[in-house]
């Protein structure tokens, strides 16, 4: 049996989870935004509601092929954008250590080159067996060296043979890689943006005899101090359109093996609105997983908007580690 793949997207800046997936009845949330509170959601449920920008994406929560995380987030919270950031990608509170995807890559013993796709990396991908590859469509259209340039360039650098041997190593692993890789769907409506840059890749290799196991991706702007409204809505516009394009994409490969994907934020918003029309750093907030057996529709729970803590902030319930698992075990 072919091993799946997930997809790890990040949503850098901290997005904000209250308005993504909307507690619409909630009196505080109301009283709170009086101007960023978003009244014309898409009810789930009772009590819950999307973005209207995410409309695309209802077709999957009815099928089932959507879930998502709530009161995601680390006790004792780091507001920090380059701690929170190390936290999500070493999956431990002091964000230091092995990278949580190189760690999987590890204790399966998997032979595959880790691949990121987003245009900043991650260090989520660091400190593994794994030769882990950050490229784009671009670095796939160069000649890569051959290896008697690069076994030539170790006769001529000696103190930097092992920094050499892994660019080999990479150089032959991409090589593989771009003879692997299958065409795009016809009359495929992928966004021309950066996101939609990383799907396509992200869909040609999935739909490759030999997928990666994981493949990280990122989505960039969602640090929303200042007129969060309009800027939210086009970020989380963008995120669906990506998103039901790959999923329409997956047909074209109806033989490939099990495809997930984890969307996370390295923190959410505060509960109440700022004085500049957005919102600051906060804590808990909300995930979204898409993929082919998810078990549950939701994991976790809504956070209390009146049980803070002391900071005035919203109180996880579902760690990191805990969520990446729920994850991994989707694609087995």
């Amino acid at each position: 049996k072919r091993k799946g793949t997930l997809i790890w997207l990040e949503l850098r800046g901290g997005n904000d989870g209250l308005n993504t997936v909307i507690p619409y009845k909630d009196e505080t949330y109301q009283l709170l935004r009086p101007n960023l509170r978003i009244e014309d959601g898409i009810p789930i449920s009772n009590e819950l509601a999307f973005h209207p920008a995410l409309a695309g994406l209802l077709p999957l929560w009815e099928a089932k092929q959507l879930s998502l995380a709530l009161g995601v987030g680390w006790p004792e919270p780091n507001r920090s954008h380059f701690k929170a950031t190390d936290q999500w990608a070493t999956a431990s509170k002091d964000g230091e250590g092995i990278g949580w995807l190189a760690k999987a890559m590890d204790i399966q013993d998997l032979k595959y080159p880790l691949i990121g796709l987003g245009p900043t990396g991650s260090r989520a991908m660091d400190g593994g067996k794994s030769i882990a590859l950050q490229f784009s469509k671009a670095d796939l259209k160069k000649n890569t060296s051959s290896s008697k340039e690069i076994d030539d360039l170790f006769l001529q650098r000696p103190l930097l043979k092992k920094l050499l041997s892994l660019e080999k190593r990479s150089l032959e692993a991409l090589s593989q890689l771009k003879k692997e890789l299958p065409q795009l769907p016809k009359n495929l409506d992928l966004p021309r943006n950066s996101l939609g840059k990383q799907f396509a890749l992200a869909l040609q290799l999935v739909g490759s005899l030999n997928p990666p196991p994981f493949i990280q991706m990122e989505h960039s702007g969602y640090d929303t101090h200042i007129n969060q409204k309009q800027r939210h809505g086009i970020l989380l516009r963008q995120l669906a359109d990506g998103l039901v394009a790959f999923h329409t994409g997956l047909k074209a490969f109806p033989r490939r093996s099990a495809v997930t994907i984890l969307i996370t934020s390295e923190f959410g918003r505060r509960l109440a609105q700022n004085g500049s029309g957005g919102t600051d750093h906060g804590s808990a907030s909300t995930s979204i997983l898409i993929g082919d057996q998810l078990s549950n529709s939701i994991f976790g729970k809504y956070p209390s908007l009146k049980n803070l803590d002391n900071r005035g902030d919203l109180i996880s319930n579902l760690a990191p580690p805990d969520l990446y698992q729920i994850a991994i075990n989707s694609t087995n």
